[in-house]
């Protein structure tokens, strides 16, 4: 009987201390939306004559982007935002000045990587899909970052942009995305 109850306190003892580690495994849902896009300098994308560090304000459509994880396949699709000039083939080559006429339209792209992730909450990126005839102004990002507590993604990349001062630009982003709470986390 002792033995019994030595046994079963050695045994609650060890599931209590398991309990208690705090190394929680990070969580990837399956799909995130934007809730913060900032580049590192205000720059005027929409030739309002505003420069803005909120990038949502100003590329239309920005605020719609979304993240996906594909768990099964080990995939994850950036959903950016590429520049389309006067309606013409969506990765042409920006021109090196902008001429006061020119119509630049920001059209959603897939981006799909493969990724690895890590215990500590980082994921590792390596892009699948790149086609030498393809411009991209988007540098996509080596790492995303969760955050254990609220689940959300960030990240920094670079994107390179026509304004009207400055012709071609590049500038650092910094997203953050949130997950869809309707997604159950994949374990």
């Amino acid at each position: 009987m002792k033995r019994s109850v030595l046994c079963l306190t050695v045994i609650v003892f060890l599931l209590s201390a398991c309990e208690k580690s705090g190394v929680e495994k990070p969580q990837l849902y399956a799909k995130y939306r934007a809730v913060e896009v900032k580049s590192d300098t205000p720059i005027d994308l929409n030739f309002d004559g505003q420069a803005n560090t909120d990038l949502t304000k100003e590329i239309d459509g920005l605020e719609k982007i979304a993240l996906y994880f594909d768990r099964t396949n080990g995939y994850t699709d950036i959903i950016w935002m590429e520049p389309q000039l006067n309606d013409g083939l969506l990765y042409d080559p920006l021109p090196i000045e902008y001429n006061g006429i020119d119509n630049i339209k920001y059209q959603p792209v897939k981006n799909l990587f493969t990724y690895v992730l890590q215990s500590n909450g980082t994921v590792l990126l390596s892009r699948t899909n790149v086609i030498a005839t393809r411009h991209y102004t988007f540098s996509h990002p080596q790492r995303i970052s969760i955050d254990q507590r609220t689940g959300n993604l960030y990240f920094e990349a670079s994107q390179q942009f026509l304004t009207e001062k400055d012709g071609i630009v590049t500038v650092g982003i910094q997203a953050e995305y949130q997950p869809e709470k309707e997604y159950i986390p994949e374990y």
